[in-house]
């Protein structure tokens, strides 16, 4: 790889945050719609378990 310089250096080193801050907000998209998926699928076992055990 070619010496950068001191300025070169830096906005190199800008992409690569910038890369990386929009790499984990993807993440965190990601982990958001899991969470989502998580929980509506625990209503949904909460809804079966009732439908399975009828109240007395």
């Amino acid at each position: 790889m070619a010496k950068l310089t001191p300025k070169g250096q830096e906005q190199d080193h800008q992409i690569r945050i910038r890369k990386l801050e929009n790499d984990l907000d993807h993440q965190k998209i990601r982990i958001d719609a899991l969470k989502k998926r998580v929980v509506s699928q625990h209503d949904e076992i909460e809804k079966l378990r009732k439908a399975v055990k009828p109240k007395k």
